[in-house]
């Protein structure tokens, strides 16, 4: 899922707000927001220890 992917989902969430939906299904939103930020969190540490262990490699 990509940052823009993100920000569509708080702005679909915000709609929810707007719309009255009830608060079980807007926590079963911001639940997989935040599983979405995680994954993304954990995607980018790895994309930097590659990038550094190749770093240590050319040196």
């Amino acid at each position: 899922m990509s940052l823009y992917d993100l920000t569509n989902n708080y702005n679909e969430l915000q709609m929810m707000i707007e719309d009255g939906v009830g608060p079980s299904a807007l926590e079963g939103r911001l639940q997989a927001i935040e599983e979405s930020i995680q994954d993304k969190a954990q995607n980018l540490a790895l994309l930097i220890r590659n990038l550094e262990a190749d770093t240590e490699a050319i040196k």
